[in-house]
């Protein structure tokens, strides 16, 4: 057997664990379980996890393995509650962002992970499995294809065609051409308008204008996308500022291989999520810059300001200006689907901080979905992942997959 990813919802309204609220320390996944927001996988999740409303797992000898395409929470978030006898086979590049995140506390909750890193192909049972690496917006991403001895299966887990050119995306496209079934990812497919997406030196440009503003400059970045954090810290640094991070944040960075990572001091607290990352990371030996905030007020131009999402009080420390702006690039408040997005954008709305944005999806646009599918030319179609799948659409058979029903290669339900 083989599972695919074990993510974990992004709380937003009207989910029951949506903050403040969340699962109870030791049962995360025993009440994700019980409301009904994860379904229940037998071998594959720790018994301990296991509401008394599900039955015990059946005895089932057949070898179990678990596969990450990558490190975001709705594809990773439940990895610590599996099985300690479950391997957990990923891009080395993954496994290295996840230590990273165990050490800043921001990890998968749970127990370790048991990883394997992947560089060639696995052999489970009769099954072959390769991880080809893909163009999303955190390193290490994979699409998976499954060697099986009925034909092809391709998984795209999440991907784009737009970041540098996506030409990882477009070499998976050809090693799954006419797989007999194709998993596809379809995120943006759940919008009805079909947005702009601009490169990444478009996105870069837009923030070196910001980094030419007077005074201090305010940016939330999604810390897991390396590649454009390592780009932004360049362009920063080629105009004479600093980025400075909070601790969990600078955490990850620094313990990712991003260079002159700086974060504050103790002249400026920080949540204490933040100071025991920074304390972890100076354990580790991990190098990590610290700056005062009578530097940043004294020299505001030499600073830009990785913002707390859960923390938008902090701002009230900082030498704001009449030329301080909000770069928002994917970071946390993620949009007004999160909870914390509203007391956030009140804050800045009272400070006055205009906002410019400058980002893009991880995921492939409306248009690019549907030449991958037409590319790969699958037999059937599985679209999921997104909240309208029945959009994208196969040229022989597509399956709309139901919770709990088995699916044979041809797409008919197992009886």
């Amino acid at each position: 057997r083989m599972v695919f990813d074990c993510g974990s919802d992004i709380a937003t309204d009207p989910d029951l664990f949506r903050p403040p609220v969340t699962p109870r320390p030791g049962r995360d996944l025993h009440d994700r379980v019980a409301v009904g927001e994860t379904r229940w996988i037998p071998g594959l999740f720790d018994p301990v996890q296991r509401p008394a409303s599900i039955p015990p797992d059946p005895p089932d000898d057949r070898e179990l393995a678990l596969f990450v395409s990558h490190a975001h929470v709705d594809h990773d978030g439940l990895l610590g509650q599996v099985r300690e006898e479950v391997t957990v086979h990923a891009s080395p590049e993954t496994i290295r962002l996840h230590e990273a995140l165990a050490l800043a506390g921001k990890g998968p909750v749970g127990r370790p992970i048991r990883w394997q890193p992947v560089t060639e192909p696995v052999t489970v049972g009769d099954l072959t499995v390769e991880l080809v690496p893909v163009d999303h917006d955190v390193p290490g991403a994979c699409a998976i294809l499954v060697h099986t001895p009925d034909g092809l299966v391709a998984y795209t887990g999440d991907l784009n065609f737009h970041r540098d050119a996506g030409v990882r995306s477009h070499r998976f496209v050809e090693r799954a051409h006419r797989a007999a079934v194709l998993l596809s990812e379809a995120t943006t497919l759940s919008s009805d308008h079909e947005t702009e997406i601009p490169t990444e030196a478009e996105i870069l440009g837009r923030f070196s204008e910001v980094c030419q503003r007077p005074g201090l400059q305010l940016v939330s970045l999604y810390e897991r996308d390396l590649e454009r954090v390592q780009r932004w810290c360049d362009a920063a640094r080629s105009h004479g500022r600093t980025v400075v991070w909070p601790g969990a944040i600078a955490t990850v960075l620094a313990a990712s291989g991003i260079a002159e990572v700086t974060t504050w001091d103790r002249t400026r607290p920080q949540t204490s999520e933040h100071e025991t990352a920074v304390a972890n990371a100076v354990r580790a030996g991990v190098g990590l810059r610290q700056v005062s905030l009578a530097e940043v007020t004294a020299a505001p131009d030499r600073f830009v300001v990785q913002l707390d999402p859960d923390d938008p009080a902090a701002m009230l420390d900082l030498p704001i200006g009449p030329d301080t702006v909000w770069v928002h690039a994917q970071g946390e408040p993620l949009g007004p689907f999160m909870a914390n997005w509203g007391p956030f954008t009140d804050w800045l709305d009272h400070l006055r901080i205009d906002t410019v944005r400058a980002g893009s999806s991880g995921h492939a646009s409306p248009a690019d979905l549907h030449a991958m599918v037409e590319r790969i030319d699958p037999d059937v179609l599985f679209p999921f992942h997104g909240f309208r799948p029945e959009r994208l659409v196969g040229p022989r058979r597509t399956v709309l997959a139901s919770y709990g029903v088995q699916y044979h290669l041809d797409g008919t339900a197992a009886r």
